[in-house]
C-alpha cells in the first residue's frame, strides 16, 4: 500500500508523518511497520529518502524500470547480460 500511495503521488515527496498517519489511521499498519516497510522499499531501490531542512524524512517513489538482466547459458557456462539490443 505505502509503494502504490507513493507511486501515485509521484514526482511529490512525501514527509514520513504524513504517510505514517495514512498507514495508521487508513491502513491499518502499526507505526512501526510503517518505518520498517519504508527502510525496506528504500534498499530495494523502489523509493528514495529525501531529507528536509529541519532533517525529516521525506520519501518519493523513484519512478524507474529497473531493467532486466537476463542470463545466457554459452556452452554450459553462465554469462551474465543487461539490457541487450540488437544494432
Amino acid at each position: 500500500m505505502i509503494r502504490d500511495y507513493l507511486k501515485a503521488e509521484y514526482p511529490r515527496v512525501v514527509h514520513k508523518g504524513e504517510i505514517g498517519r495514512m498507514a495508521v489511521v487508513d491502513w491499518g499498519y502499526e507505526n512501526e511497520n510503517c518505518g520498517r516497510r519504508l527502510r525496506e522499499l528504500e534498499n530495494d531501490k523502489v523509493v528514495e529518502v529525501v531529507y528536509n531542512e529541519r532533517h525529516e524524512a521525506q520519501y518519493r517513489y523513484i519512478g524507474i524500470d529497473i531493467p532486466v538482466v537476463k542470463r545466457i547459458e554459452f556452452g554450459g557456462q553462465g554469462k551474465m547480460f543487461a539490457n541487450m539490443r540488437s544494432h
